[in-house]
């Protein structure tokens, strides 16, 4: 895709919410595929947003939440443009005991109130955790978890359930701090509840699904240009590859007062099986009225605090 192939001119500047590192990815993607200035909005913390250790719940859904994100990007900086991500970990719906990932990259438009959404989704993740009495347990889960170079989060336990108010650790690097850790969990609470680190830094899969659902992005803002370069979008349709219908709430002075854009991309195929191997992104342009839910959009699964 030649730069500006999308609705943006090539130049805008765009600021990223982020203090996981995930500007490794985003940035060069939209750089070369959109044209945008991406530059981090500095200060902002994002943890405030939700955590996946349990300290802060998340806000609202995964879609209303990276929208919050992004909202609070502009706010600290003059972008045309905001920029967030939001990660979903859950269930696979009909495998068990197969885990699902759902990574979205969400471009907002601060004037125009147009929504552009990358998703990814597929079984390509490693979230898993375990609840060790013994610190063998705990290391062979840690080895099959890819540490050191997939992060590991180490929590006491109380009824088989993590318990990161009496004990929390983070960053941890190595072997020897790892079975520190763990031990301490043990002594304190009898059990360790140890799990993967799905903070993009620490995780070099999830980061590999960040970078996938930019690339969709990218795809949905082509598919998103001539609609917008016209305004001739269609109204009100079914869209079918929404993880949730958005509520149309455009940012500032709208050029369109009565309809407000939502675009998505997605590379989910449509059996389990074919999500193993790589797939096209497709893209879907529906527009919403004001205040109304799309008929039949997807709401997608939310996990509040993973």
């Amino acid at each position: 895709m030649s730069p500006a192939a999308g609705p943006f001119r090539a130049g805008t500047r765009a600021v990223l919410a982020t203090m996981h590192g995930k500007e490794r990815v985003i940035a060069p993607i939209l750089r070369e595929a959109l044209g945008l200035d991406v530059v981090l909005a500095a200060g902002l913390d994002t943890d405030t947003f939700g955590t996946f250790t349990r300290e802060t719940d998340r806000p609202g859904t995964q879609v209303e939440t990276a929208r919050l994100k992004a909202q609070a990007g502009l706010r600290m900086d003059p972008a045309a443009i905001g920029i967030a991500s939001e990660g979903s970990f859950f269930a696979h719906p009909h495998i068990p005991f197969v885990p699902m990932a759902q990574e979205i990259v969400l471009l907002l438009e601060r004037t125009g109130g147009l929504e552009i959404a990358g998703i990814d989704e597929g079984i390509e993740t490693n979230d898993g955790h375990v609840v060790a009495t013994g610190i063998e347990a705990a290391m062979a889960f840690a080895e099959a978890s890819g540490f050191p170079a997939h992060g590991l989060v180490v929590m006491a336990s109380r009824d088989g359930m993590p318990d990161p108010r009496r004990l929390l650790r983070k960053d941890i690097g190595d072997p020897d701090t790892l079975a520190d850790a763990i031990g301490q969990a043990i002594l304190l609470s009898g059990a360790a509840h140890v799990e993967t680190d799905m903070r993009a830094h620490r995780n070099p899969t999830r980061m590999a699904a960040i970078e996938r659902a930019t690339q969709t992005s990218c795809s949905a803002s082509a598919a998103a240009a001539p609609f917008v370069t016209t305004r001739a979008l269609p109204r009100l349709g079914a869209c079918r590859d929404c993880p949730a219908a958005p509520v149309a709430r455009p940012q500032g002075r709208s050029r369109q007062p009565e309809w407000v854009a939502w675009v998505a991309a997605t590379r989910s195929p449509k059996s389990a099986r074919r999500r193993l191997l790589p797939t096209p992104p497709h893209a879907t342009c529906a527009i919403h009225e004001r205040g109304r839910a799309v008929p039949g959009a997807h709401q997608g699964r939310q996990e509040p605090a993973r």
